[in-house]
């Protein structure tokens, strides 16, 4: 799903840069907790609009996960994205 030119924005942390940084940060993550579960993950998109072959989107989401041996965590973000429509090699279309 992330291309080389994603970008990930967290409050009071450095960028993610590119789909290697993001598998990384995963990885590191799931090495911290390797039992932890997300309970429940839902996107609240507010707005859409597309530009040609981008789109733009915001919202919140809303989530839950458990940490291993702790209660369960529940919190709401905001997200943003911007989608581009890319060719495949078969001539179709991917977001």
């Amino acid at each position: 799903m992330w291309h080389e030119d994603a970008i990930l924005l967290q409050p009071g942390q450095a960028p993610i840069v590119g789909k290697a940084a993001f598998e990384e940060l995963v990885m590191q993550n799931f090495a911290k907790s390797p039992s932890a579960k997300v309970l429940k993950h839902t996107p609240d998109i507010r707005d859409l609009q597309v530009r040609g072959s981008v789109a733009y989107e915001w919202g919140f989401f809303d989530s839950t996960y458990k940490p291993f041996e702790e209660a369960p965590i529940t919190f709401r973000a905001r997200l943003v994205r911007v989608l581009k429509n890319r060719p495949t090699a078969a001539g179709n279309l991917r977001a």
